[in-house]
């Protein structure tokens, strides 16, 4: 046939993804503070010694300590990667979504995954301004 041009398969149907989780990869007990206050879901438990998780707890009591589960993607993997490749990388990952995101980067990753969520119809936006005419 001439001019046939072949069905595109239906998009999947169901509920969007949500957004992912934020893990913080830290060393120290200052780093988790930062971390937490640029907007971390987790903090990564790998590398800390007792002494600083319970400081941890101590300060900030409902934080989560994360130990392995859920299955993270670490988008940190090549040290010598920029800040703005790691960031783009978990653009793409939450957009393909991905449950969980482990970085040292934290503020720049918890605006991309904000950014895409607020894209992709799965949160509001920060901000809504209205009525601009």
């Amino acid at each position: 046939m001439t001019g046939h041009t072949p069905r595109r398969p239906a998009p999947a149907t169901g509920p969007p993804p949500g957004p992912a989780v934020l893990i913080a990869a830290v060393s120290t007990v200052a780093q988790a503070d930062r971390a937490i206050t640029a907007g971390a879901d987790m903090i990564d438990a790998a590398g800390l010694s007792d002494q600083a998780m319970a400081a941890i707890r101590a300060r900030h009591p409902r934080v989560r300590l994360w130990a392995g589960s859920p299955a993270a993607v670490d988008v940190d993997s090549l040290r010598a990667m920029p800040v703005a490749a790691v960031v783009a990388r978990a653009a793409v990952l939450t957009w393909l979504g991905t449950p969980a995101i482990r970085t040292r980067h934290v503020l720049p990753v918890r605006r991309a995954i904000d950014m895409t969520c607020s894209i992709a119809g799965t949160r509001l936006p920060a901000r809504t301004t209205r009525g601009l005419a």
